[in-house]
């Protein structure tokens, strides 16, 4: 191996890894089979949720097992399904090692995400707590890498729920255990996520804000040095008085609290700054702790940076109640009639059944809501709605009361869902009128135990009127055995046509009693199904994954994330034997997604270098230009070798993705093996296209070039040995041959495959003739013999003389192939006489100054010129090509 070639194997792993894909990264595939992986690492991945990423992209998350506990992880899927953040995703909280469970997520309205989860890191003294992590569009966590903590309560938080504010943060509620009151638990808190931290409770958990300082008050007729502890970022209460304190790992008491950011201690670290702190037994803000219980909180932004909360609540006679407020933006409540917590919105007369699953939306600046509820007519569960004057500090019902949009059908009706139906007519009147609403939920039907069902009812502007009439039946997503649950939807509108505004619906589905299939359905208002086809009558929606009977797995957990031209649906996938987290995306047609760039890039070799010798295959190196030429193109994504053997891709320009052409050069390692390559090129729709690229070594029949300078006054010679032409190996061994009077080579270290060789020859006797030849073979075996270089002595009448310093004969260029310029140097002129090296003259002239001297019809071979300046004598030789 040549040192050239040493040094392209060396760079050849950084040249590999810049271009390298992320290969498993997913594509929306047009059908239900194949699906978009979103993390198929080792252990189980479950209960996924996600969000819109605001691009028609969505950033998911779940639980995650693949090191033993259960970790949160998230990942970024753009519009085309492809995985922005690293291979199976990021881990949330990676340098704690605690168990976390049931993500939620929300958007932070930027691109990024905020998500909580159930965190088991304070699970000996507080239950578990909700931990929180800020997660940007790039993948790079915007809190502390152990998350920071939402709701920290004595006996544990449950049911947590969050939604987005519409301002750059969020809103989070939960039922909290921490009051010493056994039969009030749980309550109602809340808190809120800012793109900084959280508001309330551990904002500045290491973040080193905290500080003591002191200062000097005038007490009982002294002055007294006074501490206080500051926190520049906290929202200090006075619910905290009392409360242990955690300051730089120790623990204090708060005596009082002073004001938003100060606060006084029983006892005091030094006085200084840089403390972390946090408060481990609180964290939020009340909303209902109230007597008895306080349970299954719902909230939704408002649209104005506040929010709405809806909890329910024994509390209060007759018990089973629907509560609700709104909140500001620092999570105060603004419908707070004392002395009730909230304004009361339903309620159910009968006390054994709690009311449960609360739904709630924004719509045109009202606020709709659905609840599950227990009916005495039917003695089953029902579904109540109503619509809400959402002004301030207004909870006036539009509709007279809550409406029973399932009409006391037997059998039970439950989790509901409620979006808007983009109505505003009057009943029987063509004049602007209130708006409706859509409520899917899931229908138990009569019969067999386990036959629930996907259903839909619209409950009509006035309040009254639903759609189908009452006492009839449901518009039904499915109507099969079996059970179908998991029940996620969302509103679909259609720009300039409201008559097709609806509910895309996904769930899991038991369709065979066995095995769990996603389905999917749309439904517009009037209740028409669109899946597999507009008006279509299918009884059964659109299977997500798999294709039932013959491709079926278990699958649960869907979640829905809307898109503008559709959805997005997630679930948590057994087809590999352990559950992993999968995708696809859904058209409001019903359509499976078909990339709108389905043309691979086009390969072109450029050029090659050096020449190839008219063989292909021979180039060293082969420059490829890769183009996307797609009708609708998204760019070159990626480069990446397939397989190589004795190959190396290099980039030759900056590499961007999503650029429509890239240039780059496959070359040979070493030069003296054969090699061969596949390179693949990838748009940014994972279209693939291939090259092979080859390299053949060729026969070396190239033989070294041996040259010289005249030895001239200074009695030496050097020598020039070069195999340098194209393919050539390399030299093996130069040496000297037919010497005499001169001396060896002085150097005499030749390394094996070098391009060229240089050394010099020195006359011992100056004033005796020498001559040498020089013998060069290649690594492949070639030969070159050249000489003899002969040297002659000056020669004077009077042995005594010396000859000046001045006076010298040059030749230029020596070697000669035609025209060379013989120079006289010392004297105005001399006679020139030129024989081979027999003897035999071959020219002769007088010389002054320069002459060009024409050896065409010459043989190849040493020549002798003499100068005859008065009785001197100078001799050098020629080397003619």
């Amino acid at each position: 191996m040549t040192n050239r070639s040493l040094v392209l194997r060396i760079f050849t792993p950084f040249l590999v890894l810049f271009l390298v894909p992320q290969l498993s990264r997913g594509q929306w595939h047009p059908d239900s089979i194949q699906n978009t992986p979103i993390c198929i690492a080792p252990g189980q991945q479950d209960m996924p949720k996600g969000c819109s990423d605001g691009s028609n992209g969505a950033i998911i998350v779940w639980e995650d097992q693949r090191s033993g506990s259960s970790q949160v992880y998230a990942q970024h899927i753009n519009e085309f399904g492809h995985a922005e953040w690293a291979q199976n995703g990021i881990p949330l909280a990676p340098i704690v090692n605690n168990v976390e469970t049931i993500p939620l997520i929300a958007s932070d309205d930027s691109g990024g995400a905020y998500v909580i989860w159930f965190d088991s890191r304070y699970a000996n003294n507080s239950g578990a707590c909700i931990f929180a992590q800020h997660i940007l569009r790039n993948g790079i966590l915007a809190y502390p890498d152990t998350g920071l903590p939402v709701g920290i309560g004595l006996n544990g938080c449950t049911n947590p729920t969050l939604c987005d504010d519409g301002s750059g943060g969020a809103f989070v509620a939960w039922e909290d255990n921490r009051t010493a009151v056994q039969a009030s638990r749980p309550d109602i808190w809340v808190n809120r996520l800012w793109p900084g931290g959280v508001k309330y409770g551990l904002v500045t958990v290491g973040n080193g804000t905290g500080s003591v300082f002191s200062v000097q008050e005038f007490i009982m007729g002294k002055w007294t040095n006074v501490s206080f502890f500051q926190g520049s970022n906290a929202h200090f209460r006075s619910y905290l008085n009392n409360q242990p304190i955690i300051i730089d790992g120790k623990s204090y008491i708060i005596l009082s609290v002073v004001n938003d950011s100060q606060m006084t201690l029983k006892t005091f670290p030094s006085v200084g700054k840089g403390y972390s702190y946090y408060v481990p037994t609180l964290c939020g803000q009340p909303i209902d702790t109230m007597q008895s219980r306080q349970s299954d909180p719902t909230i939704v932004a408002d649209g104005q940076g506040g929010a709405y909360l809806m909890w329910i609540t024994s509390a209060t006679l007759p018990t089973n109640a629907v509560y609700g407020t709104r909140l500001d933006s620092g999570c105060n409540a603004l419908w707070d009639p004392e002395p009730q917590p909230g304004f009361k919105f339903y309620q159910n007369l009968t006390q054994s059944n709690n009311p449960k699953n609360i739904s709630m939306t924004m719509d045109s600046g009202e606020l709709l809501f659905a609840v599950q509820a227990f009916s005495s007519t039917s003695n089953s569960q029902q579904i109540f709605a109503d619509r809400m004057n959402a002004a301030p500090k207004d909870s006036i019902p539009l509709w007279s009361s809550p409406i029973e949009v399932t009409s006391d059908v037997i059998d039970d009706k439950t989790n509901p869902q409620i979006f808007g139906d983009d109505s505003a007519i009057n009943i029987g009147l063509n004049t602007p009128g209130p708006r409706g609403a859509l409520v899917p939920f899931i229908d138990q039907q009569p019969g067999a135990s386990d036959d629930y069902d996907i259903a839909m009812v619209r409950a009509l502007g006035n309040g009254a009127e639903l759609e189908p009439p009452a006492q009839t039946s449901y518009w039904f997503f499915d109507q099969k055995p079996h059970t179908q649950n998991n029940l996620q939807a969302m509103k679909v509108s259609v720009p300039g046509n409201p008559s097709q505004t609806g509910v895309l619906s996904v769930w899991a589905d038991e369709w065979n009693g066995t095995d769990t299939m996603i389905y999917a359905q749309r439904m517009d208002r009037q209740g028409r199904k669109y899946f597999p086809a507009p008006n279509t009558k299918n009884t059964w929606g659109l299977a997500v994954t798999g294709n039932s009977p013959t491709k079926s797995w278990m699958t649960r957990e869907p979640t829905l994330i809307p898109r503008t031209d559709g959805a997005i649906v997630a679930w948590a996938d057994f087809r590999n034997g352990n559950a992993d987290i999968y995708s696809q995306l859904i058209t409001n047609d019903g359509n499976y997604w078909i990339p709108f760039d389905t043309v691979p890039p086009t390969l072109t070799v450029s050029s090659t270098s050096p020449p190839d010798n008219d063989q292909p295959c021979n180039s060293q190196s082969t420059t490829i230009t890769a183009t996307d030429p797609g009708f609708k193109t998204s760019g070159i994504d990626s480069v990446y070798l397939i397989s190589d053997t004795n190959m190396m891709l290099n980039p030759i320009e900056p590499f961007t993705k999503g650029v429509a052409s890239v240039n780059f050069t496959v070359q040979a390692i070493d030069s003296l093996m054969i090699g061969s390559a596949t390179i693949g090129v990838l748009d940014t729709t994972l279209n693939l296209q291939t090259i092979n690229v080859k390299y053949c070594t060729i026969l070396d029949t190239n033989t070294p070039v041996i040259t010289w300078d005249s030895a001239g006054p200074l009695a030496h010679f050097i020598v020039h040995v070069r195999d340098s032409a194209p393919w050539s190996r390399g030299l093996s061994t130069v040496v000297l041959s037919n010497t005499f009077n001169n001396s060896k080579f002085s150097n005499g270290k030749l390394t094996t495959g070098a391009m060229s060789y240089d050394d010099t020859v020195t006359i011992i006797d100056t004033t005796k003739p020498a001559c040498f030849s020089v013998k060069a073979t290649t690594v492949s075996s070639g030969v070159a013999n050249a000489g003899p270089a002969c040297y002659e002595p000056y020669l004077v009448n009077d042995v005594n003389a010396t000859p000046e310093a001045s006076l010298s004969l040059s030749i230029y260029p020596n070697p000669v192939i035609g025209t060379t310029v013989i120079r006289l140097d010392g004297a105005p002129q001399a006679h020139i006489t030129i024989s081979d090296i027999l003897g035999r003259t071959i020219d002769s002239f007088d010389l002054e100054g320069s002459r060009d001297w024409d050896s065409n019809g010459l043989a190849a071979g040493t020549y002798i010129i003499r100068a005859s300046i008065g009785d001197r004598v100078l001799s050098t030789t020629i080397a003619k090509h």
